[in-house]
């Protein structure tokens, strides 16, 4: 599977970094004939730094990873006596999947020992809900490992803020996400054989040459294939312009025995037999690693497109193969192939229970040229440049270095600011690298003045905005248009806490339901995103700014006070009363000791309004939209000239200008 390849990767990464002196996968040993023995081996080399090493349970059967529950107790012993008996303790340990997490957090309570966890899946995701006691076991396990890992890794934004919100233990502040590095150079390969198995493929359809869907993905419920196959069949422009060709695992489906596999096979052979696509429709079959960047080449030579229906998706490595390869996609909205399509233009969104929308997507891209080509291209340029495994690596080894970090430099205290400078991110610090870089200097000249992020972006969002854009690290982050703050433990990013008592108490009762409710009784408002609704929360579209006061009204007839903000002509924002950007910057300035009189707030949008009308000293960027210029009624307000964070300097150069005036 694609967390064997990832971990074989990551290894060997860190090798190459260099920043890591030793590493150890540990592993349960097993002895079955059927499987060859080399899994009975103790340890095998894997590098002159690296080793697989084999612990012991209380037997040697092999056995499946559902099936491990009465083994943890003796693995996290033999691990332990693995451990102890090192010259050299490892500084940290990473658990892969929820068996592993439950070892670390065992370890860690006996050796103390912090972890890293990466879930790769996680159990709620799954298809088969609650009540599976094997599932329930594995969810309980996750919940266990959350709770005690001094690092989650998350593959993408869906995963760090959606997934992981439907676990009781899971802590935002330790979620980082770094996508998975990949080695995408086979795939981007001119070579014109594209191997036996499309060679086999081509001999089973009626026209060849024609355009193909593809899809790649283990034979399991949660791929969502047979949504694929209805999609392709219930659309007379995908029947009568393109096949349909599935890749369902590697081996030859009339060999295959695990029960969900075979189940999910027999499904795609009843519906292509029941739609009448034999000849238009074809299961791949037998394939190796070496035969995949062939069959992405067999398809994007026919102008086809990569299709992913999963009902979620952790990361979506295919995605980045099929790009790679200049093929568009056409994915699934939940998980990680929201990050990547989003970053990389390259495709196509697609709610996965709706076979319709599936087949209007694969209809536009195989129908649109241009469109097509302009997929193809940024898809290419996407893969080549911020999914290597370098990148990954690095990102691993600064996240472990600030985990590992002195607790004593976390724990200190903030310093004594005389002063607060508070900024959102979009447009207000983005927007103009040098201005970024000036503003940057001017902090470091000026260490009385602290300087926090207030923003409509969540936590992860954020996060990855101001590593993109090498933002200075704030000392807190207000997010979700101050629903949610975070603190910078000692100015470090690595050092997140969520702030215990922020929103309010009384905020965190607020009828969330109710509120939701009403909302989506006003026909001219639309839901966003998942991702967008928080706790303290509540998202939505609008066609026109008017129409944030139908929302007022509406909260107000039903006696709900909230707070409504409305930005950029087309988003809503519902938050309970007391609870803003600018309630959270005066929440955090009374805790500093920091008069409000002496905290800047600087912005761009209708989003910051109420930051800026509650701050002592606002400013306003050059390039402002919402008519916020007018709006800011503010008397210390300062309306900037230049744009971005040339506005943010402006106006603070030009308050220290004044201040110089009347001491003159």
């Amino acid at each position: 599977g694609g967390h064997i390849r990832y971990l074989l990767g990551l290894v060997r990464a860190l090798e190459r970094d260099g920043e890591v002196v030793r590493q150890e996968i540990c592993v349960r040993r097993f002895d079955d004939p059927a499987l060859g023995p080399d899994y009975a081996e103790r340890f095998s080399t894997l590098s002159p730094t690296a080793r697989i090493v084999r612990l012991d349970g209380t037997h040697g059967r092999y056995l499946h990873k559902e099936d491990m529950a009465d083994e943890l107790d003796a693995l996290a012993d033999a691990l332990e006596a693995h451990v102890r008996s090192l010259p050299v303790r490892p500084d940290v340990l990473h658990a892969h999947y929820a068996d592993a997490g439950a070892l670390a957090a065992t370890l860690r309570e006996r050796l103390g020992i912090p972890y890293l966890f990466t879930a790769h899946s996680l159990g709620r995701a799954k298809p088969a809900g609650i009540g599976d006691p094997r599932l329930d076991r594995r969810i309980a396990l996750e919940e266990r490992a959350l709770a005690n890992a001094t690092r989650v890794i998350a593959s993408s934004i869906d995963e760090a803020e959606l997934q992981y919100a439907s676990y009781a233990r899971a802590r935002p502040e330790t979620i980082r996400v770094n996508p998975p590095g990949c080695d995408l150079v086979a795939f981007g390969a001119h070579d014109p054989d594209c191997g036996e198995p499309c060679r086999r493929v081509a001999a089973a359809l009626d026209e060849p040459d024609r355009p193909v869907v593809l899809a790649i993905a283990r034979p399991v419920a949660r791929k969502n294939l047979a949504s694929l196959v209805h999609a392709y069949a219930g659309d007379e422009r995908l029947r009568e312009g393109a096949n349909l060709v599935i890749f369902a695992g590697n081996q030859d489906p009339a060999s295959v025995t695990d029960p969900e596999a075979r189940a999910v096979l027999d499904e795609l052979e009843r519906l292509i037999r029941r739609h009448g696509l034999r000849g238009r429709a074809v299961l791949g079959g037998a394939h190796c690693a070496d035969d995949v960047p062939g069959i992405y080449r067999f398809a994007a030579e026919r102008r086809g497109v990569f299709a992913n229906p999963a009902l979620s998706e952790p990361f979506g490595l295919t995605l980045l193969e099929a790009a790679a390869a200049g093929l568009p996609v056409v994915a699934t909205r939940h998980g990680g192939p929201a990050d990547i399509v989003g970053n990389a233009g390259n495709g196509i969104l697609v709610e996965p229970t709706i076979p319709a929308e599936i087949a209007d997507a694969l209809a536009r891209l195989l129908g649109d040229r241009a469109l097509w080509d302009e997929a193809a291209a940024r898809g290419r340029s996407a893969a080549a440049g911020g999914y290597g495994w370098a990148r990954h690596a690095r990102a691993w080894v600064e996240d472990v270095r600030g985990t590992l970090g002195d607790p004593g430099a976390a724990s200190a205290p903030a310093p004594a600011w005389t002063s607060l400078l508070v900024c959102d991110i979009d447009e207000t610090l983005t927007g103009c690298a040098d201005g970024l870089a000036e503003l940057g200097r001017w902090l470091e000249r000026h260490p009385e003045t602290g300087f926090a992020i207030a923003t409509g972006r969540s936590l992860h969002s954020a996060l990855e905005v101001i590593e993109r854009w090498r933002i200075p690290a704030p000392r807190f982050l207000i997010t979700s248009v101050g629903a949610e703050l975070y603190h910078a433990a000692g100015g470090s990013l690595h050092h997140l806490t969520a702030d215990a008592h922020w929103p309010p108490p009384a905020a965190r009762r607020w009828p969330r339901e109710r509120v939701g409710a009403t909302l989506d009784a006003l026909p001219r408002l639309r839901p966003q995103g998942l991702r967008e609704q928080r706790p303290c929360k509540l998202s939505r579209f609008v066609d026109d700014p008017a129409h944030a006061e139908d929302a007022v009204r509406a909260l107000e007839r039903a006696g709900l006070p909230a707070e409504v903000i409305a930005s950029h002509g087309r988003f809503l924002d519902v938050l309970p009363a007391g609870v803003s950007k600018g309630h959270a910057i005066r929440y955090v300035a009374d805790r500093l000791g920091v008069p409000i009189e002496r905290v800047w707030g600087a912005g761009d949008s209708g989003n910051d309004l109420h930051m800026l009308q509650m701050v002592g000293r606002p400013i306003v960027v050059g390039n402002c939209t919402d008519g916020l210029a007018g709006r800011v009624t503010h008397p210390g307000a300062y309306f900037a000239r230049r744009h971005h964070a040339g506005g943010v300097l402006e106006g603070l150069e030009r308050r220290a200008r004044a201040r110089g005036t009347r001491a003159a």
